[in-house]
């Protein structure tokens, strides 16, 4: 009896992290390159981060081309260029 307990508890978790696993997999992330002009959005591209997310410059491929992007940097007109990791789209 503890036995069947014991094994429809690990069904019962296996079946949960597959339907998680599935669920996340539909959902499309979108890394962003974006350009501000203080609060508002002036630019926008989509833009894939190729390697580690967390360093900074990121190596990022845009149209094609690797490149190196800094996180975040403040251009001399005065335009913020930021680098916005994972936007989900569904």
């Amino acid at each position: 009896m503890a036995v069947s307990k014991r094994v429809t508890g690990v069904v019962k978790l296996v079946l949960v992290a597959a339907m998680m696993w599935f669920v996340f997999t539909l959902i499309d992330f979108e890394d962003r390159l974006v350009t501000l002009d203080g609060q508002s959005v002036v630019a926008e591209q989509v833009v894939e981060i190729v390697g580690d997310w967390r360093a900074d410059p990121l190596q990022i491929l845009q149209d094609g081309e690797e490149r190196e992007q800094p996180a975040s940097v403040q251009q001399p007109d005065g335009r913020k260029v930021d680098v916005q990791i994972g936007r989900a789209h569904v």
